[in-house]
């Protein structure tokens, strides 16, 4: 026999020996054997079934002992959390399985690429299997990740469940963070800060599980943007060439006709009962952003929640929203 045929026949009869006797290794979503697919496929059912029931029996019933016994209030906890999405319009995204008999893995990479993450795993000597689960709606997608264990030849079991919100406006983390970082350049500090506020928000789609590649580069800004705001502005602002001086004492973002706009909260000494006073107040306030707020977008649609002297600042949807159009004049309304 040629020697060439006979090392490649020695190279595949040595592959063979390795996975008969449970050797380490990796596989991903269409690589992992059909039948392993198959069973946690049925597994995964089980588990949205029941929180489309927002029932823990179920999920105990397939659980390691962590989660066969975990405090029911803790388990339920997580169930209602996530119970009232959109549980019939999910995909699964990415999945893994690893043998690791020594339990030496304690990341697994997605890959290199600019939304790629690390999955940290548990150090046990067993087959682990990772799915990654994304429920989505028409604003926001939530990710659900289920990590499977199986010992020797024994059953699969579910050893852990994260979930985290991935995506808002079809953007993940790291495409918030990419908005922040080009405004932050130009140097518009505000509207860089309401996008990475989100990023930060995205910023653990799987609980403490999943680590963004960019996640370093993501707090490195925060640190610096952060700085930055802190040396030119200090809330409150009082904007002095308005009417009564009213104070601009937060900004955030919000929601609104299906997109996300800045929301600047103002304490005004008018009464809230006279809206045409106040919505003149604003349209002064307005003229005078740059002076307050470099570079800030006024192209768009611009959201002030104002406050009198007597309404709680810290209750929700307690002050008038009023907003500007862009090329329109305000309209009032209350959350």
């Amino acid at each position: 026999m040629p020697l060439r045929v006979l090392s490649r026949l020695l190279c595949y009869c040595s592959c063979l020996l390795l996975l008969s006797c449970g050797g380490n290794g990796e596989w991903r979503d269409e690589g992992i054997d059909p039948g392993i697919r198959a069973e946690i496929a049925r597994m995964n059912q089980q588990v949205l079934d029941a929180i489309k029931k927002n029932d823990s029996g179920p999920i105990r019933k397939i659980g390691s002992d962590n989660i066969k016994y975990a405090h029911k209030d803790s388990l339920n906890a997580f169930i209602a959390a996530i119970h009232n999405l959109n549980l019939d319009s999910i995909s699964v995204r990415k999945q893994f399985y690893i043998r690791d008999r020594k339990g030496r893995r304690q990341t697994i990479s997605t890959g290199q690429g600019e939304h790629d993450f690390f999955f940290r795993l548990q150090q046990v000597e067993r087959d682990m299997f990772i799915s990654i689960i994304d429920i989505h709606d028409s604003l926001s997608t939530c990710s659900l990740g289920l990590l499977y264990v199986r010992a020797g030849h024994k059953d699969w079991v579910l050893f852990k469940l994260s979930s985290g919100d991935y995506k808002f406006l079809g953007n993940d983390a790291v495409s918030w963070y990419r908005k922040a970082e080009e405004k932050y350049v130009k140097g518009a500090d505000i509207d860089a800060y309401l996008c990475l506020s989100i990023a930060l928000d995205l910023l653990n789609p799987g609980g403490n599980y999943i680590q963004y590649q960019q996640e370093r580069n993501i707090l490195d800004l925060k640190t610096d943007l952060s700085a930055r705001i802190e040396r030119e502005y200090q809330f409150p602002v009082e904007a002095a060439y308005a009417t009564g001086t009213p104070q601009l004492f937060n900004i955030s973002h919000r929601l609104y006709e299906g997109n996300l706009y800045p929301v600047i909260f103002l304490k005004t000494k008018l009464p809230l009962s006279d809206t045409g006073a106040i919505s003149k107040q604003c349209d002064e306030v307005h003229a005078g952003l740059d002076v307050l707020f470099k570079k800030l977008n006024r192209n768009e649609h611009l959201l002030y929640e104002v406050y009198d002297e007597h309404t709680d600042t810290d209750e929700p949807g307690g002050g008038i929203v009023f907003v500007k159009h862009a090329l329109k004049k305000y309209w009032q309304y209350r959350d």
